[in-house]
């Protein structure tokens, strides 16, 4: 029997490298995303992460149980206290950082397996102060929290399921790369290598590590090592 993915965000960089991965692994991908993945088995297209977007996405996948759900949306912003766009870039990050995980987790109560994983991308930048990136830290620390909160007994989650997060350095991405072109990409990790770690996870629960675990990504000279916080 094929087993299920949903990934929201399924459209990115991280995210369609997911879908695409689980796909030839002969997984059925559901992507959720502002524009449609045509490699997924099944796009929906929403407009935001609120509310009504979310009950309309859970009405038109209730008929389906998900082994494993990524939250693979997100996006980064600066902005200090002091920058002119202050609010601005505030807002945009709990936008897109944390209403995708708010939105990801409302799905997990409703459609994750007994025994199933869900997962979700925090930042390992936000286990420390974020002066010039106050939106992001906040967004991201949030992030974390819905991850320690959806492992405990009375989250809402089936059960045996697990909630992790990972939390990466910085990811080889194009805009990252855009950004930042003169930096050493040997040490960013590919998305590929996140992908292939999810995969083993969601396919073989001995793997997994502990419930409410945050996991640090890093890769040093290519090599990406996956460390429990």
């Amino acid at each position: 029997m094929s087993k299920n993915i949903l990934v929201f965000g399924g459209s990115g960089a991280l995210g369609a490298e997911i879908v695409n991965f689980f796909t030839t692994k002969g997984w059925s991908t559901v992507a959720i995303d502002f524009r449609a993945n045509t490699v997924a088995n099944k796009s929906i297209v929403i407009t935001n992460s609120g509310e009504t977007e979310m009950v309309r996405v859970a009405t038109e996948l209730n008929a389906t149980k998900f082994d494993s759900i990524i939250c693979a949306a997100g996006g980064w912003t600066g902005g200090s206290i002091t920058s002119e766009d202050y609010f601005k870039s505030v807002q945009k990050m709990l936008d897109m950082n944390l209403s995708s995980a708010i939105g990801t987790a409302y799905l997990s109560g409703k459609l994750l397996s007994p025994g199933g994983l869900v997962v979700f991308t925090g930042a390992n930048s936000a286990l420390v102060p974020t002066p010039g990136m106050i939106g992001y830290g906040v967004s991201k620390v949030a992030t974390h929290q819905i991850v320690k909160s959806l492992a405990q007994a009375d989250s809402g989650l089936p059960a045996n399921s697990l909630s992790i997060g990972i939390l990466p350095v910085i990811l080889d991405t194009p805009s990252n790369r855009a950004g930042m072109p003169d930096s050493n990409f040997d040490n960013w990790t590919p998305v590929s290598d996140v992908a292939s770690k999810l995969f083993e996870w969601s396919s073989d629960s001995t793997t997994r590590p502990a419930n409410g675990s945050l996991v640090t990504i890093e890769t040093k000279n290519k090599a990406t090592t996956f460390t429990l916080v």
